[in-house]
């Protein structure tokens, strides 16, 4: 069983300047909850090498859209032989889009966007199909998750309403924790990090 342990750096910085083997290094693992390192110095979790993981979007507001690589840290535990991957903690492991455009892409369709112009600005392929003309079916289901509280966990799960207002919602609730004279998008993300 592989898990995804965020690390205090977003995906911008970590392309950048990826943190060393002992400075990623998991203290627990979070499936048996052997240390990673005991007191006097005896690894519980081994560097297991690296792990190419492609990004789709931007990985900051004001950053390149495009498709990015990301090189995550793997450890095993030697405990419960768990692998761990430990990377960006703006990398949702079951997505491919960064959580900084789903947060962005968000933030723009809850501010009245439309879907094609949302999808114009942060989709990460210029060839799309026909049914992506018109649409994004991909900001569709990130609405969806973020009111479901499947984006961020303690994040949407009592939203309720349209689409678009469960998605404006979400983002807000996000947004709150923000430097007020920022931008949603912006602001935003600052929340997220707090949910992470």
């Amino acid at each position: 069983m592989i898990r995804y342990l965020p690390f205090g750096v977003a995906c911008k910085f970590w392309d950048k300047n990826r943190p060393s083997v002992d400075a990623a290094r998991p203290p627990r693992c979070p499936r048996c909850k052997a240390a990673g390192r005991s007191a006097g110095g005896k690894l519980g979790i081994y560097g297991h090498g690296l792990r190419e993981r492609m990004v789709l979007g931007v990985l900051s507001v004001e950053g390149a859209l495009g498709v990015h690589q990301i090189a995550l840290r793997r450890y095993r535990c030697l405990g419960c032989r768990a692998i761990l991957v430990v990377g960006p903690w703006d990398l949702l492991p079951d997505l491919l889009y960064s959580l900084v455009t789903v947060v962005v892409a968000l933030a723009q369709w809850a501010l009245g966007a439309t879907k094609a112009s949302v999808r114009a600005q942060l989709g990460a392929f210029s060839v799309v199909g026909v049914s992506t003309l018109r649409g994004w079916p991909s900001l569709r289901r990130w609405a969806d998750r973020a009111a479901q509280g499947r984006l961020l966990a303690e994040v949407g799960v009592s939203i309720s309403g349209s689409r678009r207002g469960r998605a404006a919602r979400w983002v807000h609730i996000l947004a709150g924790a923000g430097p007020p004279e920022s931008s949603l998008a912006v602001r935003a993300l600052a929340g997220a990090k707090h949910y992470r």
